[in-house]
């Protein structure tokens, strides 16, 4: 029987064309090998007559001559494979036993707790990556037709799972809310940005909002919020800065007092009216109303109260003079006069104190300031 690797002698007929003609002649008593894409082949010379004339013989190897060197790589590629087999087995085995006695650990106390919560925090993390790439079924995005300052339409991310909130729910998340600190910039924020973050600031903390347009009769639209509340029905908020404030009279008080969340009142061919949410109590335009009048009131009666200093401040002014920095009086009659006078100034002092002290608390109760009017509402348009 013939060895897998042994040359196999070829009858002319069974030599390749490309063999043959492959211009090669090898020296007497020499071999000369071709490599073939399946075969090698050995082209050997030998004397046969005397003379120049020699004999040309061909022989194959009947073994393809790449196959043992694929067939050790195969070998060594297997053994590489049950190497990393086995060392798979070995890490899921420890992962099994390891998943086992965790499992067995978690019915006490504190690591049960920790990994509770760290699957909440994954789920949230789910959740939100969900939502980055449109996979969350409860979220859906609108865009209404008017545009914010960069130029593009407006986006309302509206949340299936957010409900309408109580008054005082509503009051407590504009107070965390950061909306109402973002800077007013034509270019780059403006109020139709302030309520587009705002509604979605809302819709995020499951508070059900609206994005709501009003025109005036003069001059440009203006954008705010719009919430149904459980207990006092539809409130319209406005969180816009750069809104004109009146009313004021110290500055360092409207630093402690300011607030740039405001209860909007909006009725049409009425004036658009606003209420700092720290002294709104009614989302109601009646309370607004109210309110102006009771500003008015109170606008006036300083004003009445400010001339009755002055005219205080000149009778005691007329008072020293005459008084001419004496602590004794010889002349009887004059004492008399300069005491009655000194008493009816002392009179006058305590009530403008307590007529002072009256303006300050219905001041502090209105709130120090007030924003005006931006104009008498044409209509109103809400998108929920």
């Amino acid at each position: 029987m013939r060895r897998k690797y042994e040359w196999e002698k070829l009858k002319p007929s069974e030599v390749p064309r490309w063999v043959l003609y492959s211009g090669v002649y090898p020296d007497y008593f020499e071999c000369v090998e071709l490599k073939g894409k399946h075969y090698r082949y050995l082209i050997c010379s030998e004397p046969r007559y005397q003379g120049d004339k020699s004999f040309t013989y061909y022989r194959k190897l009947r073994r393809r001559w790449w196959k043992k060197e694929q067939r050790d790589k195969q070998k060594e590629n297997k053994k590489k494979n049950k190497s990393e087999y086995k060392k798979i087995a070995f890490i899921l085995v420890f992962l099994a036993l390891s998943g086992y006695f965790l499992y067995s650990a978690l019915h006490f106390g504190d690591v049960q707790l920790s990994f509770q919560n760290m699957d909440e925090n994954i789920d949230r993390w789910r959740s939100k990556l969900s939502e980055s790439i449109g996979l969350n079924s409860n979220i859906s995005k609108e865009y209404i037709p008017y545009s914010k300052a960069s130029g593009s339409e407006v986006c309302l991310i509206n949340y299936k799972n957010a409900t309408d909130p109580t008054w005082n729910e509503l009051i407590s998340f504009l107070q965390i809310d950061d909306t109402d600190k973002q800077p007013y910039n034509f270019s780059s924020f403006v109020c139709a940005d302030f309520a587009e973050r705002l509604h979605n600031n809302a819709e995020s903390s499951g508070i059900r909002a609206a994005w709501v347009s009003v025109d005036f009769e003069s001059g440009e639209g203006h954008a705010l919020n719009a919430f149904n509340t459980t207990d006092k029905g539809l409130v319209y908020v406005d969180c816009t800065q750069s809104l004109i404030i009146t009313g004021f009279t110290d500055n360092v008080k409207r630093k402690e007092y300011e607030h740039d969340d405001k209860i909007a009142y909006i009725a049409e061919g009425k004036e658009y009216g606003l209420i700092s949410i720290d002294k709104a109590i009614s989302p109601e335009y009646w309370f607004y109303e109210e309110y102006i009048k009771k500003w008015e009131k109170l606008e006036e009666d300083i004003d009445v109260y400010n001339n009755d200093v002055e005219a205080y401040e000149k009778e005691r002014t007329w008072y020293e003079k005459i008084l001419g920095g004496r602590i004794y009086i010889d002349n009887y009659e004059e004492y008399k006069q300069l005491e009655r006078i000194y008493n009816k100034l002392k009179k006058k002092e305590r009530e403008l104190n307590n007529r002072g002290e009256e303006l300050d608390k219905r001041r502090e109760e209105l709130g120090y300031y007030y924003y005006e009017s931006l104009g008498i509402v044409a209509t109103v348009e809400i998108y929920w």
